[in-house]
C-alpha cells in the first residue's frame, strides 16, 4: 500500500489510543538493559518486514521491541509544543522560565521551571 493511502486510512489516534496507553503504561522497556537493547534492535531493511500498525490489537502482551516509521502533521497551529514544568517532578507550573519557586505537586521549594 502506499505510504500517503496507509497514514490515511490508519487513523492511530482514533482507532488505537486507548490500547497504545495501555502498552505504553505498562512500560515493557524497562524490563531490558542497554546491552540487550543494542544487541536487539537493528533497522527493518525490507518492505516486508513492516506490519502494518493497524495490526497491533495482538501484541499487547509481548515484550519485543518495534521499528515505527511514522508521519506526524501539526493539526493545531496556535498550540505550542512545550509547557513549563517543575525540574523536579515534570508537572506543569504557571511560572516563568528559569524562575525558582515552590512546587505545588511535589512539594519541592527550590524547584526551577524548565520547559518540557
Amino acid at each position: 500500500m502506499e505510504n500517503s493511502k496507509l497514514w490515511k486510512s490508519l487513523n492511530l489516534g482514533d482507532t488505537n489510543s486507548e490500547m497504545i496507553d495501555d502498552i505504553v503504561c505498562e512500560k515493557y522497556y524497562l524490563s531490558l538493559t542497554p546491552s540487550k537493547l543494542s544487541s536487539k534492535l537493528s533497522v527493518p531493511t525490507d518492505e516486508k518486514d513492516f506490519t502494518e500498525i493497524r495490526s497491533i490489537q495482538g501484541l499487547k502482551t509481548v515484550k519485543q521491541f518495534f521499528w515505527i516509521k511514522e508521519r506526524a502533521s501539526v493539526k493545531v497551529l496556535n498550540k505550542t509544543y512545550w509547557y513549563m514544568s517543575c525540574n523536579n517532578c515534570n508537572k506543569i507550573s504557571s511560572e516563568n522560565f528559569g524562575d525558582i519557586y515552590q512546587c505545588v505537586f511535589c512539594k519541592c521549594v527550590d524547584a526551577k521551571v524548565i520547559p518540557r
